[in-house]
């Protein structure tokens, strides 16, 4: 059993080493700095010492993709390298497993030969010390013996809550970078580089009207460039025009994020149980299902943190939450009828909710 589990944690790695980019990486003024320092890391270097830069910046505003096409730059000029790249929620998830299956060695080991090392979020290892001084300790160890290391988080390193001051401290050591939300200049070019990649075309004063109305991240961007086209297929527009974009963004300016609670209900109602059983501790199929189609929604359409959540949810950590997120999206794309039910609750929160 135990090492049926220390597989599982060695599986959950690999799958985000082969993780790519969803669309090639567009340079902007807002994340060229962070840039130009990533490329530095791929250069060889003379000292026998690592490299480490700690790149941080509000959700959405493009540090995963600048750390994916970072470890595609890698892989191309090092097709031998040994990459690791994980989620901190994950590397927490996994040393958990770990820890309950006795193979801590084993599960240290996996990190002995990285040459590069990226580990994302590292906000979500606040106030768990035994989990953040482990990842300290193999952060050491791929720097001395010269691997590269990307660290994110939303915040500097100064910023983070209940992190070991070593952490914070091999941070600073690096080269610390932010990444902001794109301008408006940049915003248009996301937009033309989003279309450009969906061969969906939209015209130059309706990208320039998004850009202009819309002050968000490259992520809320291309969710709304996907909502356009997604609404005029439904009301079968073959040419969107501008006041249909003007009728989009009057609404979207208006909408308001959905509660945890208001989420929670929802769901409870689509999927005929109570709120009390989806807040429970019961792990019967027909209570974790829809708690785990909560939380997944909770992550998507809420700026809670995964502890948040976990609480919420009466969870013992906030690893348990990323599990349930998991879990429940491979589900989505084998059963039509969460599928359905899934649509169905989406479409609920994106509207008016009860209170």
């Amino acid at each position: 059993m135990s090492q049926i589990k220390h597989n599982k944690a060695q599986h959950n790695r690999a799958q985000h080493n082969q993780q790519q980019p969803a669309e090639p990486f567009l340079l902007l003024p807002e994340n060229e700095f962070a840039y130009t320092a990533l490329k530095e890391l791929t250069t060889p270097g003379k000292s026998p010492k690592g490299r480490l830069v700690y790149l941080h910046g509000p959700s959405g505003c493009g540090k995963t993709q600048l750390g994916l096409s970072f470890l595609q730059e890698m892989k191309k000029q090092y097709p031998d390298i040994n990459s690791l790249r994980i989620t901190a929620s994950q590397f927490g998830a996994d040393y958990a497993e770990a820890t309950d299956a006795n193979v801590i060695d084993e599960f240290r080991q996996t990190f002995a030969d990285v040459d590069l090392f990226i580990c994302e979020d590292l906000a979500a290892l606040e106030q768990r010390l035994s989990t953040a001084n482990l990842l300290t300790i193999l952060i050491d160890q791929i720097y001395h013996s010269g691997g590269r290391i990307l660290l994110t988080a939303h915040s500097a390193p100064g910023k983070l809550n209940g992190v070991p001051v070593k952490l914070v401290n091999r941070c600073h050591g690096g080269t610390c970078l932010k990444i902001s939300h794109p301008e408006r200049a940049s915003r248009i070019k996301l937009l033309e580089h989003f279309c450009e990649y969906d061969n969906r075309p939209l015209s130059s004063a309706a990208i320039e009207m998004v850009a202009a109305e819309l002050a968000v991240s490259p992520r809320e961007l291309r969710a709304a460039l996907l909502q356009i086209h997604a609404s005029a297929e439904g009301n079968k527009i073959t040419e969107i025009d501008i006041p249909f974009v003007q009728q989009f963004l009057a609404a979207e300016t208006k909408r308001v994020k959905p509660t945890l609670s208001q989420i929670t209900r929802v769901v409870a109602k689509q999927f005929g149980v109570s709120v009390a059983a989806i807040r429970s501790r019961s792990q019967t199929v027909d209570i974790t299902q829809p708690r785990q189609c909560a939380m997944l929604l909770a992550r998507k359409m809420t700026d809670l943190s995964l502890r948040d959540i976990a609480d919420y949810f009466g969870r013992r950590n906030h690893s348990t939450v990323i599990h349930a997120c998991n879990r429940f999206e491979k589900l989505l794309t084998t059963d039509s009828r969460l599928q359905l039910l899934f649509r169905n609750i989406c479409d609920a929160t994106g509207g008016e909710i009860p209170d």
